[in-house]
């Protein structure tokens, strides 16, 4: 991974966490701010024996590449799934169709996902990168306007019904870029420690910038909406005539599709000498439709899909030092 500079590192990475941060269901309040901030220490903590641990293993690892694969298809699946459910609050066309409807545009994004990461990681790195700057443009605004006319007292009155271990919870089971950093991190010969404590150190601040001004600006009106990061973008208002809802829509469009291309791409990425390429081209897009389809009816909890996340960073450490253990028996 030298072709990837640390900043495209992080921007490639973060996609798959600022996506299901915009779909985020149920309350908010400064405790989520704090939970998700924990929950991001934990994470590093548990990158830590990945640091360590310097040599390539998933590469040469047929298990760890056939979970790693099905980690990216299920994150794929997902975010899909959370595309569908947005539809409530974002007029998405084609969606009031019911299933068929939904496949289509499930369909279109994903045609459009295979032609972004045919073009392979570095390619789909640069471009995540102006991915990132739109977001900063919008979180910028955002900022903002919440300064500007935000009602800092709903902070007082956002409520959520979870506590602090929930919350940490809440915040590992959104980390849906977690895949894609164990493999790239695993891939990187230099500057593992820079690039871990980069990602983790924007993916809190901007985690905890979000989170602060939905509260601030949809807190009065938090326990009747079932997307506060959405109703918050859809509220903020940083000039008297003019709202930030067509802005949102593009930043939530590019994100959609560069969460779900960072999946597939990476996937593409480790598969690529055991899979022939037309076949992973035809494969991925099918099997993370599917899954989207499976995931939308079973969807999984918090707890089942943070302890996922937990499991997808010390799989690849643990490999390591098994096949170390062999070698040395042998």
């Amino acid at each position: 991974m030298k072709k990837i500079t640390d900043l495209q590192f992080v921007t490639f990475v973060l996609a798959g966490d600022i996506f299901p941060l915009l779909c985020l269901k149920g309350g908010i309040s400064v405790m989520t701010a704090v939970g998700f901030a924990a929950g991001t220490v934990v994470q590093f903590l548990l990158a830590v024996p990945l640091i360590i641990l310097s040599e390539t293993s998933i590469s040469k690892s047929r298990p760890m590449k056939i979970f790693y694969s099905l980690c990216l298809v299920i994150w794929g699946g997902l975010f899909i799934s959370m595309l569908w459910d947005t539809s409530a609050v974002i007029y998405i066309p084609g969606e009031n169709k019911g299933i068929y409807g939904k496949l289509l545009i499930a369909a279109i994004t994903a045609a459009v996902c295979v032609y972004i990461s045919s073009e392979g990681i570095k390619a789909v790195s640069r471009a995540s990168f102006i991915a990132g700057v739109c977001g900063i443009i919008c979180l910028t605004v955002a900022v903002v306007s919440c300064l500007s006319g935000g009602e800092w007292k709903n902070l007082l009155r956002a409520e959520t019904e979870r506590n602090i271990f929930s919350e940490i919870t809440h915040g590992l089971a959104l980390s849906g870029g977690t895949a894609c950093f164990t493999i790239l991190l695993n891939e990187t010969e230099t500057h593992r420690l820079k690039r871990t404590i980069s990602y983790f150190t924007v993916k809190a601040s901007v985690s905890a910038v979000v989170l602060i001004i939905a509260a601030v600006t949809a807190g009065g009106i938090m326990m009747i909406t079932k997307f506060p990061v959405i109703t918050a973008a859809q509220l903020s208002q940083p000039f008297q005539s003019q709202r930030i809802d067509a802005l949102f829509l593009i930043v939530f469009a590019v994100f959609a599709v560069f969460s779900l291309s960072a999946q597939m791409v990476t996937a593409r990425h480790i598969l690529n000498n055991a899979i022939p390429e037309k076949i992973l081209f035809f494969l991925l897009p099918a099997a993370m439709l599917t899954a989207g389809l499976i995931l939308s009816s079973f969807r999984p909890g918090q707890g089942i899909t943070a302890v996922f996340t937990v499991i997808t960073l010390l799989a690849a450490p643990a490999d390591i030092l098994i096949r170390r253990r062999s070698k040395r028996e042998a």
